[in-house]
Parts: structure tokens; C-alpha cells; sequence
């Protein structure tokens, strides 16, 4: 599947059927391109990944809302694991959203734990330490990110 650059436009090409209705002001006899779809407000992209977050206890994962697809680099702020204490442990999404966090820093390690907005598979808590990754979707209707996978590096 081709996606676009963050700067390109794609375009879709509809075909004309014989009783086609030109585009407003258009004649279908002159220009093919009357009956062009400009797709660019319809795609939705995820954001560039993230630059790493410094997690604290306390600050828990704050995404940047609106996004699909997102991809977040986190790492503890200080030397050694932070476990999140913050409830949410990140910050609510919108029904069907999906994210994936990554850890950045093999001794500057996150823990996220079942509960507190997430719900982890066989409730198991995960720590993200270099390269690590996890990945969720937000249910609204339980106000919670569920796992959907996890992978040590």
C-alpha cells in the first residue's frame, strides 16, 4: 500500500460514466481532471514518531490527541526504572485509537502496570527498557487501553 509523504498530495481517479455530472462549472467533454478527487483531508496519517518522552512517576504518557497510529519513544527522566503511579497511566484517547510505545534506554526503563486505565494481557505488568515495544487501542466504553501485543528486545 502506498502511503504519502507528510508533504504529498495523492489524488484518486474516478471513472466517468456515461451520464456522469461534471464537477460545479465543469464541462465533461474538455478535461478528464474534472472528475478528480482531491483524497488529501481524507487520509489520516500517523504523526512522525515521537521524540523520546522523559517519564515520571507522577506525569504518566501524555499523547498528543487527534492521532492514529501514534509511536512513542519513552525512557524514565532519571538513572533506573520509574513504575507509573499516575492514574490514568496515559492520558484517554478516542474510541478505536491506537498507539505503540517504545523504549528508548536500556537503564532508563518504564513500567506500566494492569489497572489505572490499562488493562494488560493476563494482567502482567510490562517494563519498556531499550527497544521494547507495546502496543494498545482505546475502548471508551470501558475508558481503558487494552493490549493488543508486547515484544523484549
Amino acid at each position: 500500500m502506498l502511503r504519502p509523504l507528510p508533504n504529498e498530495k495523492f489524488l484518486k481517479i474516478v471513472p466517468v460514466e456515461k451520464n456522469a455530472i461534471p464537477l460545479p462549472g465543469k464541462d465533461l467533454s474538455n478535461n478528464w481532471s474534472d472528475f478528480m478527487t482531491d483524497l488529501t483531508n481524507q487520509v489520516t496519517l500517523g504523526s512522525q514518531p515521537s521524540v523520546v518522552q522523559d517519564i515520571t512517576a507522577a506525569s504518566g504518557i501524555k499523547l498528543s490527541l487527534g492521532t492514529q497510529d501514534v509511536l512513542m519513544r519513552i525512557q524514565s527522566s532519571t538513572a533506573g526504572d520509574v513504575n507509573i503511579t499516575k492514574n490514568p497511566q496515559i492520558n484517554d484517547g478516542f474510541d478505536g485509537q491506537r498507539i505503540n510505545i517504545e523504549g528508548s534506554d536500556a537503564i532508563k526503563t518504564v513500567t506500566l502496570d494492569d489497572g489505572d486505565g490499562l488493562q494488560l494481557t493476563g494482567g502482567n505488568s510490562f517494563t519498556l527498557a531499550d527497544s521494547d515495544t507495546i502496543s494498545f487501542h482505546y475502548n471508551l466504553t470501558k475508558n481503558l487501553w487494552i493490549e493488543n501485543t508486547r515484544s523484549k528486545k
